[in-house]
């Protein structure tokens, strides 16, 4: 894995890139169990590459979702699964995990943490998006300082560190209304969603 971005500076000089998601664009978002579908997750103790994040001591709610299903489960499930070698999970890593689609109905301004956005950052994507679980305390210390600076940001985008060039998005619960996403009222176990073998033969993942 790449090292971390390090720390974030106290103060940017300089308003980071925005990138506009608009309206009509489908997500779709993979949790483990019923409790998180249709809501932000406000747990305090994700140890993700973007949450928990927190604003003046209190938890920021926040989703992860994806522009397809594979990069979805690239970026929850499959996240920390080897790039190159030693590619092999347990079937039992699909057990209990749901995908379910969530409907972007307003046009959402988010952080662009791709190309230009993260050069203009002063960072590159091997440090923000190609680090592993290790320095995630230095992307969360990235995330919360551009939460409190860009006021008009509802959420990060970045490139899937696996299966680019798709993207995957964190939004920020207290910057998004509640009109401005649709959950879907039917979420539907992967498993029951595509062929899992098929899936990891055409990505060289081996299931055991």
């Amino acid at each position: 894995m790449a090292d971390g971005p390090g720390l974030p500076p106290a103060t940017f000089d300089f308003k980071p890139a925005l990138y506009r998601l608009t309206s009509g664009q489908k997500l779709y978002r993979i949790e483990r169990g019923l409790k998180y579908i249709g809501k932000f997750n406000n747990r305090p103790d994700i140890n993700n590459r973007f949450s928990s994040i927190f604003d003046s001591g209190k938890i920021i709610p926040t989703i992860y979702c994806a522009q397809t299903i594979e990069a979805a489960i690239f970026e929850s499930i499959l996240r920390d699964t080897p790039t190159q070698t030693n590619r092999v999970i347990s079937k039992s890593t699909f057990e209990d995990q749901y995908v379910s689609e969530v409907d972007v109905m307003a046009s959402l301004q988010l952080i662009s943490l791709r190309g230009a956005g993260l050069k203009k950052l002063g960072l590159m994507e091997k440090q923000m998006i190609h680090c592993g679980p290790k320095v995630y305390d230095q992307t969360r210390a990235w995330a919360e300082s551009l939460y409190s600076q860009s006021l008009a940001a509802q959420g990060l985008i970045w490139t899937s560190r696996q299966l680019g060039p798709e993207f995957s998005v964190v939004l920020f619960e207290s910057r998004v209304h509640k009109s401005d996403l649709k959950f879907s009222r039917s979420p539907i176990l992967i498993e029951d969603t595509i062929d899992i073998y098929d899936f990891a033969y055409r990505h060289g993942i081996w299931i055991n």
